[in-house]
């Protein structure tokens, strides 16, 4: 009984512990500078070194470019038993992609509502279309870009990101 009661003041924040709340965390990814930032409120908590896609610059637009995409993106599942460490899965594509996709005939329309409904009810959207999925945050090194357009840490960072990595946690990716 102890020790749910210590825990419950160290989330809490009573026992003089710095605690984020859940709501307030945030993931910034800056493309270019090839840089993650994990943020509550305005309190910068890590700075991670991070690798992109093979093709790093611009969106995701289809499967196999090899791009990171753009956008705001929210953590939509969790795989720890990923063959990269770790797998933050990310909500691509989200509606503004589906309705990309769906006007240069990328998609149908009945992909383009699932991706839309999925986007609203913050879940993981369809990975098999045409636009691409399943692209996410994950381990196994940030040295080169390498990944087919996720973004990867050192397996160290990532195992800090995954106490943090919530499901609906925000994650904005900027190029």
């Amino acid at each position: 009984m102890t020790y749910k009661l210590i825990g419950l003041l160290l989330f809490s924040g009573l026992a003089g512990a710095r605690v984020a709340s859940p709501g307030t965390l945030r993931i910034e990814i800056d493309k270019s500078d090839r840089k993650m930032e994990v943020f509550s409120g305005a309190n910068l908590l890590h700075t991670f070194p991070i690798s992109l896609g093979f093709s790093p610059e611009g969106d995701k637009s289809i499967e196999g470019d090899g791009r990171t995409p753009v956008g705001e993106f929210h953590i939509v599942t969790r795989n720890p038993n990923s063959a990269y460490y770790r797998f933050l899965g990310l909500s691509y594509p989200t509606s503004e992609d589906a309705s990309r996709g769906l006007k240069r005939g990328l998609i149908t329309k009945g992909q383009a509502q699932s991706i839309r409904e999925a986007d609203q009810a913050t879940r993981q959207p369809p990975w098999s279309t045409n636009l691409g999925g399943a692209i996410g945050i994950h381990g196994r090194g940030a040295k080169g870009d390498w990944t087919l357009g996720c973004i990867a840490l050192e397996d160290k960072d990532m195992k800090t990101l995954w106490k943090l990595g919530r499901l609906g946690l925000r994650v904005l990716i900027q190029e």
